[in-house]
């Protein structure tokens, strides 16, 4: 640790040496209402975990100067070359390289507004003289203003506008569809984790998000109390209790045995075969990483739970074909 404090500080005074900063520079407010100070030129950006660095590659992958992580083997069919070479850095949930990020000499590091670690990180940023500013996109409705002020930050404010547009359309469609259906003819939703399905999250759990915002309703109630939103364990006879309608589920195997297990027949979504696994395609549909693909995530619950399989399948193709033709200019 004090060879690394000693190698970051000795980086921090030859860049000071160097003159490295810009010449002219411009203020942009971040998502926090806070004032962050950036080059007129290019903007060198690194996010502090790999959702925030993965929202900077989609608009403006050119400011984007590291990875927090070695891209995962269904992310590197959409990365473009130069994302892909990029220093792999980590996170700073997951020890990020002081060093590295130093000698990347980064005009601004993108962290979260709230958290132990933000403050960690937003302490030592100042510490190493690197600008942080903060964004938001844990929820659906941050999408839109992430991709405007990620767009402002880079200046590629044309680019961050033309997806946040596509966001808003996205939801606004979906909204539309679900306002018309009756609360009481919505399916009703058990979100299964885990290798046996019996972990799970609450309805009030931003994991679930997507799924109410298609259209579904969550069987399994918050409790009170800290932690009352996050994932815990459920017994199997709590799940037959609730009669699910649908299951979503996180694991493959359990979604292949459950159909021929008979504990799990007597759960309506097992007897009539809506057991489901949301797509993993560039970062999960509907679960974490929180990323931009809940997007699709939307379009893909809403057919689950409201369309015949074959209209379904047509109109995920089609969301699909556009969605990664808009982001990573996939023909």
């Amino acid at each position: 640790m004090v060879r690394l404090r000693s190698v970051v500080a000795a980086a921090c005074v030859a860049l000071s040496i160097a003159g490295v900063g810009p010449a002219s520079a411009r203020q942009v407010t971040d998502m926090a209402g806070a004032t962050v100070t950036v080059p007129d030129g290019p903007v060198r950006v690194v996010g502090y975990n790999p959702p925030i660095s993965y929202f900077v590659a989609v608009v403006a992958p050119d400011a984007l100067v590291a990875l927090n992580r070695d891209p995962t083997a269904d992310e590197r069919r959409h990365l473009s070359e130069r994302l892909l070479a990029l220093p792999v850095i980590g996170s700073w949930f997951d020890r990020m390289n002081k060093e590295a990020l130093v000698a990347l000499r980064p005009d601004v590091v993108l962290i979260e507004p709230k958290g132990s670690v933000a403050k960690q990180a937003e302490s030592e940023l100042a510490t190493l003289g690197i600008a942080a500013a903060h964004v938001r996109y844990d929820r659906l409705d941050d999408i839109a203003p992430l991709f405007r002020f990620l767009g402002r930050l880079t200046d590629r404010s044309e680019r961050g506008e033309a997806l946040a547009v596509w966001a808003e359309g996205r939801l606004t469609a979906i909204d539309a569809r679900v306002a018309a259906i009756p609360h009481e003819r919505r399916p009703r939703v058990y979100y299964a984790q885990g290798s046996d399905g019996l972990e799970t999250v609450c309805a009030e759990g931003t994991q679930l998000e997507v799924t109410v915002r298609a259209g579904g309703v969550p069987v399994v109630p918050c409790g009170v109390g800290p932690g009352r939103k996050g994932r815990r364990a459920i017994a199997l006879d709590e799940v037959i209790a609730l009669q699910p309608d649908v299951i979503f589920a996180t694991d493959k195997a359990f979604a292949e045995t459950v159909r021929s297990d008979p504990r799990w027949q007597v759960v309506k979504a097992v007897a009539e075969g809506r057991v489901h696994v949301a797509p993993v395609d560039m970062g999960g549909w509907i679960d974490k990483p929180p990323l931009f693909t809940r997007l699709l995530g939307l379009t893909w619950v809403h057919a689950v739970l409201y369309q015949t399989p074959e209209q379904g399948a047509s109109e995920i193709a089609a969301a699909r074909t556009e969605f990664f033709r808009l982001f990573f200019g996939e023909p």
